[in-house]
């Protein structure tokens, strides 16, 4: 390689990172505003609390005691999916909406909102297949709302709670000065 080639391949290699860099900063596609946290956290709360409804209405109805298999419970079980599936994005929302400050803060309430999320993931898993069972039960039906409605406590409460802390304002800062 000659002296004149070697002294372009770093302008070169100059002029390309640039141009990436250039390419990087054009205008683009705007990204969407960013959703506050706290509302984000109580729309999640008002969603979790309208199924919690469904769920207790079920519970309450399987009391009956019939343990006959019936296209009732397959239809209430298909309802039940179709709701989980409506709230299966809150925790997600909730959580791109939060800073990592905001995170921080809500960290223990955070990984209780995650533990509600996998239990309603299993619960949609449970409410679909007991919708395909044609032998499904009035009982089994209220197990699942029963269950589901401890999942839905777990979560709701996570996120008021969540909300709460994120609305307090910030404890004042420690000074890590030491005492001697």
């Amino acid at each position: 390689m000659s002296l004149e080639q070697r002294s372009r391949t770093p302008r070169l290699f100059m002029l390309c990172a640039l141009s990436m860099g250039w390419g990087a900063c054009a205008a683009g596609p705007e990204a969407p505003p960013r959703r506050d946290a706290v509302a984000a956290l109580q729309a999640s709360s008002e969603h979790y609390a309208a199924l919690q409804q469904l769920a207790d209405s079920l519970a309450a109805a399987g009391n009956g005691g019939s343990t006959e298999p019936s296209e009732r419970s397959q239809a209430a079980a298909g309802r039940v999916a179709e709701r989980i599936a409506s709230v299966r994005g809150d925790f997600e929302a909730v959580t791109v909406a939060m800073t990592t400050s905001e995170l921080e803060r809500t960290q223990s309430l955070w990984m209780r909102l995650a533990l509600g999320q996998a239990a309603l993931e299993w619960l949609y898993v449970d409410a679909r297949t007991l919708a395909a069972d044609p032998q499904a039960s009035p009982a089994e039906l209220r197990d699942l709302a029963l269950q589901l409605a401890g999942a839905l406590e777990l979560a709701r409460a996570s996120s008021r709670l969540a909300a709460a802390r994120l609305q307090s304002p910030l404890p004042p800062p420690r000074s890590s000065a030491v005492a001697l």
